[in-house]
């Protein structure tokens, strides 16, 4: 079994699903040769909670990873190790910590901000300079803060989503069918915003 998954790739960037602007061949050939699926949807617009909600089998709302850089490395992966499966990742996940097994035999990370990954080690053996915040700097781009901008309407749109979420697994909790404790949930904090009004980046860009 091979799962592959795309990142930032919507249902209108595949040729075959009818964006004639794209050049998409591969996935053209499994829309052909396989199924597709035109109505499903991700359960969260965030990376974090979208991938974990897809390796849990739970909605964000609750298995409690409601945001980036929540912490969650339990995965139904393990289920398939145990059935006798050599389960390998190659690629980024996000787990938190960010190289926890999440079921997996093997693990080659790539695209983690806080070690060297497998993508680093290939880069510095082919005697490259990965990409980054400070080369972006020497060729004139923007700060990253800059290019992530959020007005204020949006960050208050995100709070209110952020509680009403809170609000929805703290009574399905009440119930007795919340999967996790609504004490473990992250509550939303406050929006950072420089002396220029636009978000800090919280990795120091």
């Amino acid at each position: 079994m091979i799962l592959i998954v795309t990142d930032q790739q919507r249902y209108d960037l595949i040729r075959a699903l009818g964006a004639s602007q794209m050049d998409t061949p591969n996935i053209d050939r499994l829309v052909a040769h396989g199924v597709s699926f035109e109505h499903c949807h991700v359960t969260a617009p965030f990376c974090v909670p979208s991938r974990a909600s897809l390796f849990l089998g739970y909605p964000p709302h609750t298995n409690g990873v409601l945001a980036n850089g929540t912490e969650w490395s339990r995965t139904w992966v393990s289920d398939l190790a145990h059935a006798g499966y050599h389960c390998v990742n190659i690629g980024k996940m996000y787990t938190i910590p960010y190289d926890a097994k999440a079921g997996f035999l093997e693990r080659f990370v790539v695209d983690a901000r806080w070690f060297t990954d497998e993508w680093d080690k290939a880069i510095l053996n082919a005697g490259h300079a990965k990409p980054g915040r400070l080369s972006d700097r020497k060729r004139g781009l923007p700060a990253h803060a800059r290019r992530l901008r959020v007005d204020a309407r949006g960050q208050a749109a995100f709070r209110q989503l952020h509680w009403r979420l809170h609000r929805v697994a703290a009574r399905q909790q009440a119930q007795g069918r919340a999967a996790v404790s609504v004490h473990r949930l992250p509550r939303p904090a406050p929006a950072l915003r420089s002396d220029a009004g636009i978000p800090r980046d919280i990795h120091g860009a």
